[in-house]
């Protein structure tokens, strides 16, 4: 699971008025969903803030570091700035604890922050075992694409879901 926070979102709205924001918002809702893997992965916009998405990953994870840099490029490639929490678990059947998956994927999506922005944070295996944030780079991952994100450079496209909570991706 992966609880991702728009970067820079309230700087857009108050600079370029709220029009602007709901675009960066839009924008990012289109970038997530061509990351993901169609018809396998989920994307949902958060019910209590429209800035924050949850993307539901499906399968074995390899490389927790590979999913973490091509959402962030994605994203950047869009012109949109996020930080990540990513949290996971290998029960490979139905997950009652999925809404303590969503707090420590929140909780690592918060770490992010903290660091400014741009990067992911993994937490550990156990939903409540704490995010590993260390700087050596073994849970912190930031974007390496070579376009920045800007507010500035806002990429219009059709918008996607305009309802909190509800899938983003076909």
């Amino acid at each position: 699971m992966v609880y991702l926070d728009l970067d820079h979102l309230k700087f857009t709205n108050d600079t370029r008025g709220h029009a602007a924001g709901d675009q960066y918002i839009c924008t990012a809702a289109d970038a997530l969903r061509q990351a993901v893997r169609r018809g396998v992965d989920e994307v949902f916009r958060g019910y209590q803030a429209g800035d924050e998405f949850i993307v539901l990953i499906h399968g074995p994870l390899g490389d927790l570091h590979r999913c973490a840099e091509s959402l962030l490029q994605r994203l950047a490639e869009s012109g949109v700035s996020a930080s990540l929490g990513l949290a996971y678990t290998s029960v490979t059947e139905f997950v009652p604890a999925r809404a303590e998956l969503r707090v420590a994927a929140e909780s690592a999506c918060r770490q992010a922050k903290k660091r400014g922005g741009g990067c992911a944070v993994v937490a550990g295996p156990d939903p409540g075992t704490p995010a590993r944030d260390d700087s050596g780079g073994q849970g912190l991952w930031a974007s390496t694409s070579s376009t920045a994100p800007a507010v500035q450079n806002l990429i219009a496209g059709p918008a996607t879901s305009e309802q909190p909570g509800r899938p983003v991706s076909p």
